[in-house]
């Protein structure tokens, strides 16, 4: 069995997006989580964008499903070594949530993502989750 990843995750105000909130997360990889050599799997990373993605999008008042994930690794990221990870809510249309991804290694970018999710209209919501109400000022997008 994979050990769990112990993100120390916060929301913050996103000092790029007046209004917003970002999401930042602090963690070590540990060896469970091993790709290559030394480094973390690419899946791994890709599943903790598609977490914190979701997160940030909860954050900001547009919850949604994700529709693609698309991850650009740009360097190997480090198992045993402190990652800065943040994700932040970038633009709305309609249903549409776009969202973005970092993780660093201290001023080395490792990965980034892109998520696009997608608000379900209210009769897939009560198709897929009959036993959830939406909360009432959630937006309907």
């Amino acid at each position: 069995p994979r050990a769990p990843v112990s993100f120390d995750w916060d929301v913050v105000d996103d000092p790029d997006r007046p209004g917003r909130r970002r999401v930042v997360a602090d963690c070590v990889m540990p060896a469970a989580y091993d790709g290559p050599p030394g480094y973390v799997h690419g899946g791994m990373i890709a599943l903790c964008f598609d977490e914190m993605l979701g997160i940030a999008n909860i954050a900001n008042g547009c919850p949604g499903m994700t529709g693609t994930l698309t991850v650009r690794y740009r360097r190997p990221t480090p198992l045993y070594e402190p990652l800065r990870w943040e994700a932040w809510l970038e633009q709305v249309e309609g249903r549409r949530i776009l969202s973005h991804a970092t993780v660093m290694h201290g001023d080395t970018l490792c990965a980034e993502a892109e998520g696009l999710f997608v608000t379900g209209r209210p009769e897939s919501r009560a198709v897929y989750f009959p036993d959830v109400d939406p909360a009432p000022d959630s937006p309907q997008m």
